[in-house]
């Protein structure tokens, strides 16, 4: 009997050239582990409709759903498990939200349970249980529901050894659509072949607005692949994609210093001849692993910078870097001709008007290439959600107000700043940013792909 199981990606708003990383590896990983599985997927990023969902239910005919779902998706998640549901299609739910949010997630009528943490093993226990003898009780790292009631079975530990772990069954995905939609490096070269991949999990650092919600999902140590394997990944997508360029997803790449020493001396060695990009804090590099990152192909490192006020970036978004750092890297970056892109938030709590524009301001001023302005939106359990709840914020059960693309978040019971006026502060942030004379061109040749400008015009 073939074991009929579907991936659902639910993401129906901002489709980007980076496919689910999670939900890939879990394909993999039942591939390899579940005997006579026969799995699919349905992904709607580029098929944002129910319509969609329901013929791909129709053709796939699962007996059991995995759907993936953070905060920002939860809405349309719930609303695809409800189509599973008429269809008498058992569904299993992970992913952050669940993971953070576990009872409000589990209780939902549709869900038959939930996944808590990391998935690879979880949901291949949980399915073989489902085809089996159903004694999900066995299974670690699941809340279930059965007769009326609802179980909670104990946490999973956290895969220690990701080398482990299959490569992600990026196949299960429209790759090439994702590939031809890659923008991580467009500011470097909008027409290459790119790829996201992932080579840690977990974060050493306790940031208000990741903080604990990352450690409940990923344990609280940072764990990371070796060089060896990441590159074994990356020759193996080069063979069959024609890969040119790779962004690496991970908060932080450039926590171990002697790691990323010895990544770059086998990628040298390897001589791949492709180009990448990471994100990196401005207190975790030095000026011989820069060289060394551009010597072996790095050409672009995003920054989360914030706020340019150390009140609110030390303060209430417990960063713990400098400004001095942050200059720094940018200066050391450019210097090299590693261009560097930063992350900023607008409005968190108590900002006034004077430091949100003294922050565009910088950031206009600088000589970053690139800047990704989002409004500050305090997501479920981390310290920042917990430090606007306790100061009279209110939060709906449908978690409906939460997107900081679209300018959306709960109201706090006060506000330096209306939201009105955030949205306004964002798109001249955006105008002088990207229009600044410096950046000009830059941005006039990047707007000329005219599919990967709309992409990005979802997200300002």
């Amino acid at each position: 009997m073939k074991k009929k199981v579907t991936l659902v990606f639910p993401r129906f708003k901002y489709p980007s050239g980076d496919f689910s990383l999670g939900l890939a590896y879990i394909g993999a990983y039942l591939r390899e582990n579940v005997e006579g599985i026969d799995i699919s997927q349905i992904d709607t990023s580029y098929h944002p409709s129910m319509q969609y969902v329901r013929e791909k239910l129709d053709k796939h005919s699962p007996d059991i759903v995995l759907i993936y779902t953070d905060t920002l998706m939860f809405q349309d998640a719930a609303k695809v498990a409800q189509e599973c549901r008429k269809k008498g299609i058992h569904v299993l739910m992970g992913g952050p939200h669940p993971t953070i949010m576990p009872k409000k997630t589990v209780t939902l009528k549709a869900v038959d349970a939930i996944c808590i943490g990391e998935g690879e093993i979880t949901s291949k226990e949980y399915i073989d249980e489902f085809y089996g003898e159903k004694k999900f009780e066995k299974v670690k790292g699941v809340w279930y529901k059965k007769g009326g009631r609802l179980f909670r079975n104990s946490p999973r530990p956290v895969i220690q050894d990701l080398d482990k772990l299959p490569f992600p069954a990026v196949d299960l995905f429209e790759i090439e659509t994702y590939i031809q939609n890659f923008v991580q490096l467009d500011s470097y070269d909008s027409s290459i072949r790119g790829m996201s991949l992932i080579a840690s999990r977990g974060c050493p650092y306790q940031c208000s607005y990741c903080q604990p919600t990352l450690k409940h999902i990923f344990g609280p140590k940072l764990r990371i692949r070796s060089p060896e394997n990441i590159i074994e990944e990356m020759k193996q997508l080069i063979q069959k994609y024609r890969i040119q360029a790779f962004y690496f997803q991970d908060d932080t790449l450039t926590v171990f210093k002697e790691w990323m020493r010895k990544f770059c001396s086998l990628l040298m060695k390897e001589n791949l001849g492709i180009v990448w990009a990471c994100n990196t804090r401005a207190d975790t590099y030095d000026a011989d692993m820069l060289k060394m990152m551009k010597k072996a192909g790095c050409v672009k490192i995003k920054v989360g910078v914030e706020s340019i006020t150390d009140r609110i970036r030390n303060g209430i978004y417990r960063k713990n870097v400098s400004r001095k750092q942050i200059e720094g890297l940018i200066r050391d970056c450019n210097k090299l001709g590693i261009q560097v892109a930063g992350f900023f938030m607008l409005g968190a709590p108590t900002e006034t008007e004077k430091e949100v524009w003294n922050t565009i301001s910088f950031a206009v001023r600088s000589d970053l290439t690139e800047a990704n302005f989002s409004i500050t939106t305090p997501l479920p359990e981390t310290g920042l959600y917990n430090y606007v709840k306790d100061k009279g914020w209110t939060v709906p059960h449908d978690f409906s107000c939460f997107d900081y693309y679209q300018v959306k978040r709960p109201k706090m019971a006060k506000e330096e700043i209306s939201i009105k006026k955030l949205r306004f502060y964002k798109k001249i942030a955006n105008f002088y940013f990207y229009l600044h004379p410096k950046r000009f061109w830059n941005t006039f040749r990047q707007s000329l792909n005219l599919k990967k400008l709309f992409l990005k015009l979802k997200r300002l």
